[in-house]
């Protein structure tokens, strides 16, 4: 299936953003044919963050710029590859990366592989780096999107600090047009280490073009709930998702000590 994004691996260069003033950032590189966008120092905190966000760095890397102890490990034992890293030394980051697209109406997959690097400490063994990775599993998230349809963010319960996963997601499409199409990275917490590592990413058509698109089921009544109905889901909705938080950080802690004392 074709890949709808361009420059997906990060090979096809890249610009550096430039502030205000038409300053040059060059610690912040924009990947072509790529948007981004990152949480400024004055964008609203989220649930139980403390500090202010802080601007990341965005740099494109390579096996230049890893210890021969973890080549095998981020770059996967392949020294061609190329990572967009997303990093900031006790950060509260908050960034997306995005192209628009024009889809047809449809259903569309995408994959995003993603390493969550974030430690809040670390020593030397040898040759090898050894890191240790917050306890909470909300200290790294990742959402993707295509338009205003948005993934819920998946946490290191789904998505474990240290190693590569794959987050994936589907879509349905209704009426063509240009979409906003790519993933958001949030940490509301700075570690000794904030960051990311992206390698391929990819969007692709999962039906036959010309095959009807499901519909939504609409409303049956299609009419909007009285206030205080309306004010009990809401209420009811966010308790569900902080005790839905709860429950992940307290099996991500069981699971930490199970490995860790080889508990049954």
């Amino acid at each position: 299936m074709t890949n709808l994004f361009a420059n997906p691996n990060w090979r096809g260069g890249h610009t550096t953003k430039t502030d205000a003033q038409g300053n040059e950032l060059t610690n912040i590189w924009i990947p072509d044919r790529w948007a981004i966008w990152y949480a400024a120092e004055s964008t609203a905190k989220i649930d139980r963050q403390d500090d202010p966000w802080i601007p990341p760095e965005v740099l494109i890397k390579g096996a230049e710029a890893f210890p021969p102890s973890e080549l095998d490990t981020i770059l996967r034992g392949n020294l061609d590859n190329k990572l967009l890293a997303v990093f900031r030394q006790y950060g509260r980051v908050w960034f997306s990366a995005h192209q628009t697209l024009t889809l047809q109406p449809g259903q569309y997959e995408m994959r995003v592989l993603v390493f969550p690097d974030h430690y809040v400490d670390y020593r030397q063994e040898g040759s090898a780096i050894i890191k240790t990775p917050p306890a909470d599993p909300l200290a790294s998230e990742l959402s993707l999107f295509i338009g205003q349809q948005s993934t819920p963010y998946s946490d290191a319960a789904n998505l474990p600090h240290l190693q590569w996963s794959s987050a994936a997601a589907s879509f349905v499409v209704e009426t063509a047009g240009a979409y906003p199409c790519g993933f958001s990275l949030r940490a509301r917490w700075g570690n000794l280490n904030t960051g990311w590592f992206i390698s391929d990413v990819s969007l692709t058509r999962t039906d036959t073009p010309g095959t009807p698109t499901p519909n939504p089921v609409p409303n049956a009544e299609n009419q909007s709930p009285p206030a205080d109905t309306l004010s009990l889901y809401q209420s009811l909705n966010l308790q569900l998702q902080l005790l839905e938080n709860d429950v992940r950080r307290a099996r991500w802690t069981l699971n930490s000590i199970k490995e860790r004392y080889n508990l049954p």
